[in-house]
């Protein structure tokens, strides 16, 4: 079946300011939509003549139609990404990471963004490095390109990684670090203080607000001397999926744990293209 009309959540509705109208684009997740007007930056982002839905009511007709189901709504402000979810959410996201192709995070460090090569020097060289560890965890670690980097920054470092992507586990084995596929909901494989240093980049903000906290109790066990992230820093949405921005810091002290956190605004070289990222470091 085949739906011809979208209802956004009425947290976006409000965002976008009750829009009259929206673009509607494929995109590598689902459907990408935006409002016309409303949003500075449209005009550089969608190219001139993408069909446009109109609103009715509470419901918008889309020129594009769209399989009858339920879709998240993944915030790449100021483009908003429909996200098919079927059946469990945590298993929908976990079978869109194991399954998505030609994502550049999955690609040999080589192939990958620049930007994306930049901020793994600065992040390496001057986050993790410093913490003195010289043996390495790193949770949805891609293709390895951070674990590249520290086998380069640090001789005889121990690498460990975790990602539920085969494809991508399968060259950060290249980097000379154990990786290896599951999900991070079970990190039970890894001992207490069984690493020097747990991190995580860009993953957290792919973690529901429910279940994030286990997910950092469990790096807090595994770590012998630090946990550290760069993660999406904002404010949540209730009509988050697959991208939610947080607090770091706050959510280190609702498990009553301090840590140095610093937020660097989009388009800083440290900070996530999309939005703000906040680097935190959790010294034991």
């Amino acid at each position: 079946m085949i739906d011809d009309t979208i209802q956004l959540p009425e947290g976006l509705d409000a965002l976008l300011g009750h829009p009259r109208r929206l673009r509607v684009m494929p995109s590598d997740i689902g459907f990408g939509i935006a409002a016309h007007g409303p949003l500075a930056r449209l005009r550089d982002l969608v190219a001139t003549g993408t069909p446009v839905a109109r609103r009715d009511g509470e419901r918008f007709a889309s020129p594009v139609p769209l399989p009858d189901g339920e879709y998240g709504v993944a915030c790449y402000p100021p483009v908003f990404s429909l996200l098919p979810v079927s059946g469990d959410e945590r298993e929908s996201r976990e079978e869109f990471w194991r399954s998505v192709a030609d994502y550049h995070e999955h690609r040999t460090p080589a192939e990958q963004q620049q930007s994306a090569r930049e901020t793994t020097r600065w992040f390496v060289g001057e986050v993790l490095a410093p913490t003195g560890g010289r043996s390495f965890l790193e949770v949805g670690c891609g293709a390895g390109r951070n674990l590249a980097a520290l086998a380069e920054q640090i001789p005889g470092v121990e690498l460990q990684a975790l990602d539920a992507n085969p494809a991508a586990v399968a060259k950060a084995r290249l980097t000379g670090a154990q990786a290896v596929e599951g999900s991070l909901y079970d990190l039970s494989r890894y001992p207490d203080d069984s690493v020097d240093v747990a991190y995580t980049t860009g993953v957290l903000m792919h973690v529901p607000h429910e279940e994030v906290e286990s997910v950092v109790r469990e790096l807090v066990r595994i770590a012998r001397v630090a946990v550290a992230h760069a993660e999406l820093h904002g404010d949540p949405h209730p009509f988050d999926f697959h991208r939610y921005a947080r607090d770091y810091a706050a959510l280190y002290r609702s498990i009553g744990l301090d840590a140095d956190y610093q937020v660097f605004p989009a388009g800083d070289r440290r900070a996530d293209a999309n939005g703000a990222a906040g680097i935190l470091i959790y010294a034991k």
